[in-house]
């Protein structure tokens, strides 16, 4: 008898932090066809509507699961015009995002792009995005980071945009900006949130996969890394050998999302494990919504 209250006691100390993310989805919200399977008879990807779908599902077993964004989710061309910033902010408020990094396609519209996803409710997380004339201060409608408490489990979130981006992006839209080196302000925001007791440190990452491994490798402290901009998609989660760091990326165009489970022991205040899942969003395991088919076919 007494074993097994221990071994209750024992199983109930873990937590599951269960978080959901998506990058580069390039404004790409409607239906597909999955081509990466059968270039000839690809089957259907539901895209916004069956993601939909999916947290719905997701959001019964974990009330509290957090959805994040690493950036590029706006579709639109590179010149600026017919940039469509309207329909991110509707797609970000319809799906229950928690927080997104922005991402080079998110500056097409200049600094009033990112006022507007600021006043339609997108919490954008930069901490190294900064006034050009006054590196103290973010830029407008930036914020460097947001903590959540799961569960009395508490996560600080923090986002870096490219350091990169004046080679990619026209003056017009980065003239009031600068972008603060990546490694440095990661440092600093490690150290930041650890001193607020911080449980675990995530950063939404708007830098690159090469980026992402050198940053994973030369700062401590960070436990998540989801990744975003120029790169591959990555299969499974790589993991630093020397800071444990672990990097997370998917594939662009939306035909999937990454489901990560954190299981966290709040005796010993420690992680002590995590599943990363790929979930396509074929329409044949996720029925579209018929609300939001409409909208965003």
């Amino acid at each position: 008898m007494l074993s097994n209250i221990l071994l209750f006691i024992f199983v109930t100390s873990i937590d599951t932090v269960k978080i959901v993310f998506t990058n580069d989805i390039i404004g790409q919200f409607g239906e597909k066809g999955a081509t990466f399977i059968n270039p000839v008879f690809p089957p259907p990807l539901g895209g916004a509507a069956s993601f939909y779908t999916y947290l719905k599902k997701e959001r019964k077993k974990f009330p509290d699961l957090l959805l994040f964004d690493t950036g590029n989710m706006t579709g639109g061309y590179v010149s600026g015009q017919d940039v469509d910033i309207e329909k991110t902010a509707e797609f970000y408020k319809l799906m229950g995002y928690n927080a997104m990094v922005p991402g080079w396609r998110e500056f097409f519209k200049g600094g009033e792009g990112i006022l507007y996803l600021k006043k339609h409710g997108v919490t954008l997380l930069g901490a190294n995005v900064v006034k050009k004339g006054d590196t103290t201060q973010y830029f407008e409608g930036i914020i460097p980071f947001k903590i959540f408490n799961i569960k009395g489990i508490k996560i600080g979130v923090f986002g870096l945009t490219t350091e990169k981006m004046p080679l990619f992006a026209n003056d017009w839209w980065i003239k009031n900006i600068l972008f603060k080196r990546e490694i440095p302000t990661a440092r600093q925001m490690v150290k930041l949130l650890r001193k607020k007791g911080v449980d675990i440190v995530v950063l939404l990452s708007a830098m690159g996969v090469s980026r992402e491994k050198t940053l994973a490798d030369s700062v401590n402290g960070i436990d998540f890394i989801f990744g975003g901009f120029m790169g591959y998609g990555m299969r499974e989660p790589y993991e630093n050998y020397y800071t444990h760091t672990v990097l997370l990326r998917q594939y662009r165009y939306f035909s999937s999302a990454m489901e990560l489970s954190i299981f966290y022991d709040k005796k010993e205040r420690c992680i002590t494990g995590y599943k990363a899942k790929q979930i396509t969003l074929m329409e044949e395991d996720y029925e579209p919504d018929p609300v939001i088919k409409r909208k965003f076919n």
